[in-house]
């Protein structure tokens, strides 16, 4: 872990009086290597690591375990530099830095996937004499220990010599401070609950040094109250209907406990899955036990058995409630929102009433706003006052003081390539997820190429190289980057002539899709809807097949309300490879049987090619065939 407080990055004494004693060339590790230590780097008994950043495949969180021979010297390393100690002058080492991935989940006992290597070799120097003497130091200690402070304190170092001594002090392989006098050093802005490991160099003009190890845990911070236990709101067991998302809500004892970090596992990840917020996603029917135990006291473990049943029927009458899981600071008020699905706005069902799970700690009036009483937990409950069995829940904390954003995560490859026309949601998750203040802002390193639209949309308007930043609004240190690699769309549609322009050879993909209704008790099975498509070659050639010229289309029924059903279209994906005359004109058309009772909102043809943006262009009244 770095230090926050003022300290010098500089190489000991030890490393700059070594840079004049050899060669000054870089010294490169073994060929499959991507390190190389510059002589600058290394010193009789000090090697400054420094490797490239590796990149997960998916963005993920990268540690590095680091291995002196075949020793592991640091475990989970979160920087891409580490300084080797107490090594021996005149000596080759080899070892390797190993990147890992995580499963970013708030376990002490987290899951790691190892990617390849990163192997180096080295050689420390000589001394210019050999023989001359060691200092001698003795004593350290580390004491005034707080939850964010420690001091170390040791004895003045002597030498046979008399040669002048200075102190160097590293924690974790990383340089706090280096050419001390004084036998103290103060750490501060420490982490609470945790154990710091270093080492005390006690360095020579001479070019000898003296090592001394020390370990110290600073104190739990004061303010944080330990959970002791939790109960779910919903009790031992509860029910869902399949392919559903919901939310297990823990309620947290004490009630002012604010170490409740929680990790969740299920017993059948076939039947319902969980994440690390305790969002379940319910797949097939079956019994699954979601288990949840305590980051801080794993002994502290509740467990709910959930029942998987049919899911619900299409069109089935259904809400949700936002916000899923927030924070609430005491005195202040939100309004929970509620999304209403298959409910007519106006209607008898468009009525619910709101419910705290324990008012004394939050109430909630009969239009949804809530107000926070005193610290805890509870459950915020939206039912239909017509129907009980329509109902939704959500985690509430109250707290005394605000929780801030620790950070952004982003699930999506980073640098990202877009073309230039193209757009990105840009909208992080945030960490944690019930933070008080959840404002950010964006910015873009160059409005050129990436632009910062309405929302979290970032657009690419320019070829180039550009990043979005996004910051907290309450602490602007709190940031995150996303950079994005902007090129030329190669590609054109115009949607009046059909003519489409794209590289030669490139691969295209054509699409219709579409949305549409039926008459009042019309049979979904009765639905007939066919497309038909041609691409032709500049001179008239026909490059689609004849199979690929006529596609049944495919509908899926998505809703039926007061005897009305609606319906998606989706035709089967025509692909072909564009001419060497990097032109070609499309011709598309959807054949709507038994009109009368069909009804299409709209159909868009979109057109993919890895050579640019996605086009996309709503068919003309002459391209839909009413039979």
């Amino acid at each position: 872990m770095k230090f926050t407080t003022t300290i010098t990055f500089l190489l000991s004494l030890l490393l700059l009086v070594s840079c004049s004693d050899d060669e000054s060339n870089p010294q490169e590790s073994p060929e499959n290597s991507e390190i190389i230590i510059n002589d600058s780097d290394i010193s009789f008994n000090l090697v400054n690591l420094k490797w490239p950043v590796v990149t997960g495949e998916n963005n993920e969180t990268i540690v590095y375990d680091i291995y002196l021979g075949d020793t592991k010297i640091k475990d989970s390393n979160t920087d891409t530099d580490y300084t080797l100690t107490k090594l021996d002058a005149n000596t080759n080492y080899t070892g390797r830095i190993v990147p890992k991935t995580t499963d970013d989940s708030r376990s002490k006992n987290k899951v790691f996937v190892e990617l390849p290597p990163i192997p180096f070799s080295l050689k420390t120097k000589q001394f210019a004499d050999p023989n001359a003497p060691i200092p001698q130091v003795s004593n350290l200690t580390a004491n005034n220990i707080t939850n964010n402070s420690a001091t170390l304190n040791w004895d003045t170092a002597t030498i046979s010599d008399n040669s002048t001594i200075t102190y160097t002090i590293y924690v974790d392989g990383d340089l706090v401070s280096s050419d001390l006098t004084e036998t103290s050093y103060i750490f501060e802005n420490l982490e609470p609950d945790t154990t710091y490991s270093g080492v005390l160099l006690a360095i020579s003009t001479n070019q000898k040094s003296a090592a001394l190890d020390f370990e110290f845990t600073t104190l739990p911070d004061p303010s944080e109250v330990p959970l002791t236990g939790f109960t779910f709101f919903r009790g031992t067991t509860t029910s869902f209907e399949g392919k559903s998302f919901v939310q297990l809500i823990p309620i947290f004892i004490p009630a002012n406990a604010n170490a409740v970090d929680l990790v969740w596992t299920s017993s059948d990840e076939t039947i319902a899955s969980v994440d690390k917020s305790g969002y379940v996603t319910t797949k097939n029917i079956g019994i699954a036990t979601i288990t949840a135990t305590s980051v801080d006291n794993p002994q502290i473990t509740v467990s709910i058995e959930l029942t998987v049943t049919e899911p619900r029927p299409i069109g089935a009458k259904f809400i949700s409630a936002q916000p899923k899981r927030s924070s609430l600071l005491v005195n202040d008020s939100k309004k929970i929102q509620v999304n209403k699905f298959n409910i007519e706005t106006g209607s008898a069902d468009d009525s619910f009433t709101f419910t705290s799970s324990d008012p004394t700690i939050a109430s909630v009036d009969a239009d949804g706003n809530v107000t926070g009483l005193q610290e805890g937990t509870v459950a915020i409950t939206v039912t239909s006052t017509v129907d009980t069995t329509i109902s939704a829940s959500i985690m509430l904390r109250i707290v005394r003081t605000p929780i801030p954003i620790s950070g952004f995560t982003f699930f999506s490859e980073n640098p990202k390539t877009l073309f230039t026309g193209e757009s990105q949601n840009v909208f992080p998750r945030i960490e944690p997820e019930d933070a008080t203040n959840k404002d950010i802002i964006f910015t873009s390193t160059d409005p050129n190429v990436m632009e910062i639209s309405s929302g979290p949309i970032a657009k690419a308007v320019g070829v180039g190289n550009a990043s979005v930043i996004v910051t907290s609004v309450a602490d602007n240190s709190i940031s995150a980057v996303r950079d994005f690699i902007v090129i030329e769309d190669l590609t054109s549609y115009d949607e009046t002539t059909g003519v489409y322009k794209a590289p030669a050879n490139s691969k295209v993909t054509l699409q219709i899709y579409g949305f549409g209704s039926l008459a009042q008790d019309i049979d979904p099975n009765s639905i007939f809807i066919e497309s038909t498509f041609s691409v032709k070659k500049k001179n008239g050639e026909e490059i689609l097949d004849a199979s690929q010229q006529n596609g049944l289309t495919i509908t899926y029924v998505t809703d039926t309300f007061e005897g009305i059903t609606s319906f998606n279209i989706e035709t089967e994906r025509i692909e072909f490879t564009m001419p060497n005359d990097d032109e070609v004109t499309i011709e598309v058309s959807l054949i709507i049987y038994d009109s009368a009772n069909v009804f299409v909102s709209f159909a868009d043809l979109t057109i993919d090619n890895d050579s640019g943006v996605r086009k996309s262009a709503t068919l003309r009244n002459d391209q839909i065939i009413l039979n």
